[in-house]
C-alpha cells in the first residue's frame, strides 16, 4: 500500500485483508478487479462498511445479495463508485431497493459507473434496473452525482425515468452509454429529452 491510502489489485492473495485492515481509517482509493474469485463480495462489502475516508472505490463481479444484507455503509466521502452487480433475477426486485439504500448513503457521490457483462454463472444478470417501480426513487438523495456511466449494461429506462432524474439530481451533467435496447426510437427519444 502506498502512503497515499492508495491501492489497487487483480488478485486478492491471502492475507490481503489483513494487510489492508489497519489502513482503513485512512484508505481513499482501492480498485480491486478479482474476477470471480468468491471472496470478492464479502471484501467489497467490509470495505465499503470499514472505511469512512474512502473517496474512490471500483470493483468488479459484486453479488447485490451480499451488499444488501451486509452492514451499513461508512464510506460517505465517496465521490466515485464503480461496480458491476451481479443479481439473481428472481430475487432482483427484493434485493435492488436494498442496494440501492447503500449507494443513498453517498451523498457527496460524484461519478457512478453501473459495468455489466458476461457472468459465468447463468442464473446472475448485471444490469442494474432503473425503472421507477423498481425503486430508483431511493437514489433521491445523490444530489451531487455530476456522470453517470452505463457500461455493457442497459438499465431499461423510459422518459419517466429521465425526467425524475433531470428533476432530482441536479448537478447531472453527463449520462453516457446506452439507456434502452429493446426499441431504437426509445433510445432516441430519451437522447433528444436529455439534449
Amino acid at each position: 500500500m502506498s502512503s497515499s491510502g492508495m491501492y489497487s489489485t487483480s488478485v486478492i492473495p491471502p492475507g490481503t485483508m489483513d494487510l489492508l485492515r489497519p489502513h482503513f481509517a485512512t484508505l481513499t482509493t482501492l480498485k480491486l478487479n478479482p474476477y470471480a474469485q468468491p471472496s470478492a463480495s464479502s471484501i467489497a462489502q467490509e470495505i465499503l462498511s470499514s472505511c469512512p475516508s474512502l473517496e474512490s472505490f471500483s470493483i468488479d463481479h459484486i453479488d447485490a445479495t451480499v451488499i444488501a444484507e451486509g452492514k451499513p455503509w461508512v464510506c460517505t466521502r465517496l465521490t466515485f463508485l464503480a461496480m458491476q452487480f451481479q443479481f439473481d433475477p428472481m430475487t432482483i426486485s427484493e434485493i435492488q431497493p436494498r442496494v440501492f439504500e447503500q449507494i443513498a448513503k453517498l451523498h457527496r457521490l460524484d461519478c457512478l459507473r453501473l459495468c455489466g457483462g458476461v457472468v459465468d454463472e447463468p442464473p446472475f444478470q448485471t444490469a442494474v434496473d432503473l425503472r421507477l417501480e423498481n425503486r430508483l426513487d431511493k437514489l433521491s438523495t445523490l444530489r451531487a452525482l455530476r456522470t453517470i456511466i452505463f457500461e455493457n449494461s442497459v438499465p431499461r429506462m423510459g422518459e419517466r425515468e429521465i425526467e425524475w432524474m433531470l428533476e432530482h439530481w441536479k448537478s447531472l451533467e453527463k449520462i453516457s452509454g446506452k439507456l434502452h435496447d429493446e426499441e431504437p426510437e426509445v433510445q432516441a427519444a430519451l437522447e433528444q429529452i436529455l439534449e
